[in-house]
């Protein structure tokens, strides 16, 4: 009977943690984007040290239209869901960065100039009253200010842009250039790297991988970037106090790795290794349509570029699959190249930067509870808070 009871204990914890909503984030401007499958939050830390968050009832693609919830098509929903949420993050993150700046040149002009009246006023006029050393009344209470309302025509634009960008880049750019390297090395006679061939797209994905690094070391040496960077592994960190199931402190997740297996950087070089086996399977099934080595060569990137969509739904998969498994030998073998990525795309923290990053997952947690009993969709319930200080998200939200 004891065997029973436990084996049921056992059973119910590991349906408990099962249950558990999966929450993943972004780093923006001065702050952290976190995404649950109900909730979408973001907290900036304002120039006065404040931090405002912005949360709302969140429906997902998949819960619109429950087909792209099977395999393969979820890893390509998530990628455009996840650039659709980063962009809007960003836009208010970078609309609060502006915001309080501006606010805090104002206070730093009217500061000067109530200084300047004050040094104009002659000693005896003041009758040993001296209004600029008043004590400033600080709000402790959690300020309510109402949502800007986004043009999600502009996000859909930025997004179409930004992708076109990044397939011109990191598509285009390695396709030719193998294209022109196997045009060196053949010399005279025909292409030494024909397009169906393995090598061609082993190249190929070497150059987008070596272009991906370069561009994080580049930036990577940015004041700006190195911020965000810092806020990119304190997400992390407070992902993985979460997923500990530990109390959502900074005491708790300063001791936490920035390093995590389901982020970003490792499903990008997960898309790129997918992606030479997929190109060297399927690119030489093409038929041949012209003669002409460049006119098949870029037949051959037209092909290749709606591929990346099951590409990006094969290589979602493992991922998912690893980060289910993170203490097996095998996994932290397949997952140490991403691993070892996130040392160019992190940072470790200072506690300011944790705080806003426990804000935003405070504020997704707080959300998924609402919604646990009250299991209907609903999308758009957005709220803007501004809270002084962490302690006060620490007395407010669950």
């Amino acid at each position: 009977m004891a065997h029973k009871n436990k084996l049921r204990i056992l059973l119910t914890m590991m349906a408990a943690e099962a249950a558990r909503p999966v929450i993943g984030g972004q780093a923006v401007i001065e702050g952290v984007m976190m995404r649950s499958p109900k909730s979408f939050a973001v907290a900036v830390r304002r120039p006065d040290n404040s931090i405002v968050v912005k949360e709302e009832a969140w429906l997902s693609f998949a819960a619109r239209f429950p087909f792209l919830r099977w395999p393969l098509l979820r890893g390509a929903t998530m990628l455009i869901e996840s650039m659709y949420n980063g962009l809007g993050a960003l836009n208010f993150s970078a609309q609060e960065a502006m915001a309080g700046l501006e606010e805090q040149e104002r206070k730093e002009k009217a500061e000067a100039a109530k200084q300047a009246s004050a040094d104009a006023v002659p000693d005896n006029a003041v009758s040993g009253e001296t209004s600029a050393s008043a004590p400033v009344k600080v709000h402790d209470k959690t300020e309510a200010v109402e949502p800007k309302k986004e043009s999600q025509l502009s996000v859909v634009l930025t997004l179409m842009g930004s992708l076109l960008f990044a397939v011109l880049l990191f598509k285009g750019v390695p396709h030719f250039l193998t294209w022109g390297i196997g045009e060196l090395w053949g010399g005279e006679g025909a292409n030494a790297l024909p397009v169906d061939s393995p090598l061609f797209h082993l190249i190929d994905g070497g150059i987008r991988l070596a272009m991906f690094v370069g561009y994080i070391l580049l930036i990577s040496r940015l004041p700006d970037v190195k911020r965000l960077f810092m806020y990119h592994g304190a997400e992390h960190m407070s992902v993985h106090t979460y997923e500990a199931s530990e109390e959502l402190t900074v005491d708790n997740t300063r001791p936490k790795t920035t390093a995590h297996p389901r982020c970003g950087t490792t499903l990008i070089l997960l898309v790129i290794a997918v992606s030479i086996v997929v190109f060297v399977a399927v690119i030489p099934l093409l038929p041949r349509v012209s003669d002409n080595d460049i006119v098949q060569t870029a037949f051959a990137l037209l092909i290749k570029i709606p591929l990346m969509l099951p590409v990006a739904g094969v290589a979602y998969e493992f991922q998912r699959a690893a980060a289910k498994r993170p203490d097996s030998l095998l996994v932290k073998l397949f997952i140490a190249p991403g691993m070892l990525m996130q040392k160019l795309t992190t940072r470790q923290p200072t506690d300011p930067e944790l705080e806003v990053a426990l804000t935003a997952l405070r504020k997704t947690v707080w959300r998924e509870q609402q919604e646990h009993d009250n299991p209907a969709p609903r999308r758009g319930e957005a709220t803007v808070e501004v809270f002084p200080a962490f302690s006060e998200v620490q007395k407010l939200v669950a």
